[in-house]
């Protein structure tokens, strides 16, 4: 279930792949990274069993730098080829974020709580898990996006670079969990 709206979820900027552009792209996975972060508070929160424990607190401040350092990367980039979020890219990103926020909220249901994961991590595991799968992701579509504007390929590369983070989102989470229920 958790991978079907997984893949639901992040092929659904296909359906409107013509009003995007790659730094709508960008902004749209920037923020389900906050979606991700915002769960990962709430698996924290699960293990530590408190929102005021040091690392739920720790988490939320480190997760709140790395988001203004990652969109003020984004800002950079998109000054920089002078380009923007045009006002139907922007409706089209406020459709799909909560389709990735009910995605991401079926795989905490299903597998953090009703699998049980919470018993088989420590806060150290959860901690680190988001930022290795968001780091891996991130740099594949930073720097896969930069190469296809490079060679000026627009529509092509879109279809590409959506099934291409949908496949490595796919992939980190298949193995995030793998990882989880083998450890113990």
């Amino acid at each position: 279930m958790a991978v079907i709206s997984l893949v639901a979820a992040n092929t659904l900027p296909l359906f409107w792949l013509s009003q995007y552009n790659f730094f709508s792209l960008l902004f749209l996975y920037w923020l389900e990274s906050g979606i991700v972060g915002f769960y990962n508070i709430l698996k924290l929160r699960k293990i530590t069993g408190s929102f005021s424990s040091r690392p739920v607190i720790n988490f939320i401040k480190m997760w709140i730098l790395a988001l203004i350092i990652y969109i003020a990367t984004i800002i950079m980039i998109v000054n920089a080829m002078a380009n923007d979020i045009g006002p139907i890219a922007g409706r089209l990103i406020l459709m799909t974020v909560p389709a990735l926020l009910i995605s991401h909220g079926i795989s905490y249901f299903y597998n953090f709580i009703g699998k049980k994961e919470f018993l088989l991590t420590t806060t150290k595991q959860q901690f680190k898990a988001p930022l290795q799968r968001l780091l891996v992701l991130h740099f594949s579509i930073v720097v896969g996006g930069l190469l296809l504007l490079n060679y000026g390929l627009v529509q092509g590369a879109l279809i590409v670079f959506v099934v291409i983070k949908t496949f490595i989102d796919l992939g980190t989470h298949l193995n995030e969990h793998s990882k989880i229920r083998g450890a113990f």
